[in-house]
């Protein structure tokens, strides 16, 4: 079994946690804008969003071969899940 699907889960959970123990949430960020005409939270996203591409911009810059990964799945036609749960039956 390949890492990937693990350092993934453990990205996800940590992201998660992190997110959660911070409030972070757009729709608390709407409110505060709607509430108190100021945009903290709003500004906050945008900045990790910065964060984000600077750093690999320079890791590209910097000749790092960073690849994302497009898996494609199978897609079922509308009903097939259900369709799949009286198969088991």
């Amino acid at each position: 079994m390949s890492p990937e699907p693990t350092i993934a889960l453990l990205a996800g959970v940590v992201l998660g946690a992190s997110a959660h123990r911070a409030g972070l949430c757009m729709v608390k960020a709407v409110a505060e804008v709607l509430t108190s005409r100021k945009a903290h939270f709003i500004w906050s996203f945008v900045k990790a969003s910065l964060w984000t591409a600077a750093i690999l911009g320079w890791a590209a810059m910097s000749g790092l071969n960073i690849e994302f990964v497009q898996r494609r799945f199978k897609r079922r036609p509308f009903g097939a899940a259900s369709s799949l749960a009286s198969e088991r039956d």
